[in-house]
């Protein structure tokens, strides 16, 4: 008897392929287990038809902590890829970008995400991939048909100067590669040397950031020779 009862509890066990689900709502459990990371429980939270918002906002969640597989099961799921949350309106696709989540930024992409959108600070997500010095996103992004590479935020940085600001050599290198305008001014009337070079002469400027302008100012200037050629 004693074996018959172990093999009922472990074809219980076996049986069991979903979590436990508690009481609460299924739209609150769904964000906070997306927020986790708990690909599965979202998964099976899905199959209870929470609303829409809730969807796009455990999307949004997911992107943010960079949950990988939480975020791909909402985006197949059908979460809106351009859903704007969090108190400044980013998107997936632009805290997937910052968090260098490529195979997310991919699959919102291929799901219809703008890549153009901007959040209250007017940053694409390619800015906020150029600004964190995420090369892989970075290049991602610049290469999908319809991104605007020289789109500015509100004070008119662009990628490129966002990434010469914080030092990202990598990533001005490969934009330099591509579309990146060279000559655009911010609203303070400086160029991306402009600012390579306030960078190396700043008191303020960390040892690090003064190094790496260092390298990037050879880099405008060579491309500033050939770019109306």
């Amino acid at each position: 008897m004693h074996c018959v009862a172990c093999l009922i509890f472990v074809a219980s066990l076996l049986i069991r392929t979903e979590p436990l689900l508690g009481d609460e709502p299924t739209d609150d459990q769904l964000q906070f287990a997306a927020y986790d990371g708990d690909t599965k429980t979202v998964e099976a939270l899905l199959r209870r038809s929470p609303s829409r918002m809730a969807v796009n906002k455990a999307l949004y969640d997911a992107t943010l902590e960079g949950h990988q597989d939480t975020a791909l099961a909402l985006i197949e799921h059908g979460a809106d890829v351009n859903f704007a949350g969090g108190n400044h309106n980013d998107t997936p696709l632009m805290n997937a970008a910052a968090k260098n989540s490529v195979e997310i930024i991919r699959a919102c992409l291929r799901h219809g995400a703008d890549p153009n959108l901007k959040c209250d600070f007017g940053w694409t997500a390619l800015i906020h991939a150029a600004c964190n010095g995420h090369l892989e996103a970075v290049k991602t992004l610049a290469t999908h048909r319809g991104t605007r590479i020289n789109a500015h935020d509100r004070y008119d940085f662009t990628a490129l100067t966002t990434a010469v600001s914080r030092g990202r050599a990598a990533v001005v290198e490969y934009l330099l590669t591509t579309r990146a305008d060279p000559t655009v001014k911010t609203d303070r009337g400086e160029t991306a040397l402009d600012i390579a070079r306030a960078n190396v002469k700043n008191a303020d400027s960390s040892d690090e950031l003064r190094e790496s302008s260092r390298a990037i100012i050879p880099m405008l200037e060579s491309r500033l020779r050939t770019f109306h050629q």
